[in-house]
């Protein structure tokens, strides 16, 4: 009788032997467990799970009961137990092929699917659109506008076309789709016969504050859009000083009594948040927001700067009179950091732009002299996408152009101008002359120079070899109900 004890005792053991390499003992189911080919059947098979180095990922079968080779169950390697965690199916890789003595083939079909025996065994995402192609969508700034996508969804069969539309929120403009297409057209068709990944861009509205009154135009194709600020909302009364968006989005603009703060999406008057008297002020012309979000106003000779949320006075950032300073109109931060202001010394016909250091309004330097390059009264002034200056002058009717880093008017050949000045050959300075009093200046999201003359807005491309006039951006109707006036800012709204 010791035999059957020895027997219960073998199959007592078995689980505990299997990881050692099997029971010795044979049994009378007609399994030959004695045979060495039976100690582990996966030894020879290219997915053996006992060895690490060939499953480089999480799914290590070495420990049991996952991979128990258990044969006296029938089906020798049942991998079907929870401890097997990746369930995915395996095409026979474990099919070790009627090597057990009672004809089970230890199909591994449904065990531990490893995808293949090189390392990248267990590779269960590496196609996240199996048979088809996925369509990303990245839209430039979220808030300016957004992208439906029809039929919906991230992944699509070959051949699928899949309609893109785009729309911008108020007081924003669709610019284009690139990447995987290229449209400015609001929507366009996408067939799928490859992954492909679309950026939608939009850009802020064009908004011009003239007199009274402040016109919205679509920053893309120019057309004009409504009244932003109705005339005189809020007591708005010309001439007017200047217009910026805010760091809260709203839009601010100055005249002669002070700053007035207006709704950036409805253009509803909200509140005077400067007013003559306060911080000294008795005459508010160009104004900025800094850096650290406080607004600036120029008041004739001096820089007066306020607590951007509250329109609390701080103090007085540029002394009155300081460098040379009269006659303040236009003042923006430059790339630098650093804070310019167009002054007209003196009183004179000729203006020039002065800079103060951005953390103090300490003087620095007359960065564009009295006069330099023809520069004569100017209201207004920008920096372009290279850092450079380009500053108005109503008089002359021109743009001049002065290096960001040295305040240098920047030179072409006269051939670059058209028409040449007769006044700047042989060579020229870079200027775009045959303007009509011109006054606000700004740098469209297309890269593009647009300029307020005479009612008109033009638009001109501005590379080194010299500036190239294109299609206007806006053309005055003297039918229009609404007139763009001599001194007239640009301003863009930011992206959110």
């Amino acid at each position: 009788m010791m035999l059957p004890r020895m027997k219960m005792l073998c199959w007592i053991l078995i689980p505990t032997l299997a990881m050692l390499g099997g029971c010795s003992v044979a049994g009378d189911d007609g399994i030959d467990n004695g045979d060495a080919d039976n100690t582990n059947q996966n030894t020879g098979n290219a997915n053996d799970n006992r060895d690490g180095p060939t499953n480089d990922n999480q799914n290590d079968n070495s420990q049991p009961p996952a991979n128990s080779n258990d044969n006296g169950t029938g089906n020798g390697n049942d991998n079907s137990d929870p401890g097997n965690t990746n369930a995915n199916t395996n095409d026979n890789v474990n099919d070790n092929g009627n090597t057990n003595a009672n004809g089970n083939v230890n199909d591994n079909t449904n065990a531990n699917d490893n995808g293949n025996t090189n390392g990248n065994a267990n590779d269960n995402g590496s196609d996240p659109c199996p048979g088809g192609f996925t369509l990303a969508i990245d839209v430039i700034t979220s808030g300016a506008g957004f992208v439906s996508v029809d039929p919906p969804g991230e992944c699509f069969a070959a051949g699928t076309d899949v309609t893109l539309s785009a729309f911008a929120e108020d007081t924003y403009t669709f610019l284009a789709f690139t990447g995987g297409v290229t449209s400015q057209s609001l929507g366009v068709v996408v067939t799928m016969d490859a992954d492909k990944a679309v950026t939608a861009t939009f850009a802020g509205n064009c908004f011009i504050a003239s007199d009274t009154v402040v016109l919205e135009f679509d920053a893309f194709t120019g057309d004009f859009i409504g009244e932003f600020v109705t005339p005189g909302a809020g007591g708005l009364s010309g001439p007017l000083g200047g217009a910026t968006f805010g760091p809260d989005g709203d839009l601010y603009v100055s005249a002669a009594d002070g700053v007035r703060r207006y709704d950036g999406t409805t253009g509803v008057f909200v509140a005077q948040v400067v007013g003559t008297g306060d911080g000294g002020l008795s005459s508010a012309f160009g104004l900025d927001f800094g850096p650290g979000g406080n607004l600036f106003v120029a008041d004739r000779d001096t820089v007066l700067e306020y607590d951007g949320a509250t329109g609390a006075f701080v103090g007085e950032f540029v002394t009155a009179g300081d460098g040379g300073l009269e006659g303040a109109t236009a003042l923006h931060f430059g790339p630098s950091g650093n804070l310019f202001v167009v002054g007209t010394p003196g009183g004179s016909t000729a203006s020039a732009v002065f800079e103060y250091d951005g953390d103090n309004g300490a003087f620095i330097s007359e960065f564009v002299p009295t006069g330099s390059g023809g520069l004569g009264i100017s209201f207004d002034f920008t920096f372009g996408p290279g850092g450079d200056l380009f500053i108005s002058t109503t008089i002359a009717g021109r743009v001049i152009r002065y290096g960001g880093a040295t305040g240098e008017p920047e030179t072409c050949p006269c051939s670059c101008i058209v028409p040449c000045p007769s006044d700047l050959l042989p060579e020229a300075n870079y200027v775009i002359s045959s303007l009509a009093f011109p006054s606000g200046v700004a740098f469209a999201p297309n890269g593009n120079l647009l300029v307020v003359s005479s009612g008109d807005i033009r638009e001109f491309a501005v590379p080194a070899a010299g500036p190239t006039e294109q299609t206007p951006f806006f053309t005055a109707d003297p039918a229009d109900p609404f007139a763009i006036n001599i001194i007239t800012f640009i301003t863009f709204k930011p992206l959110p």
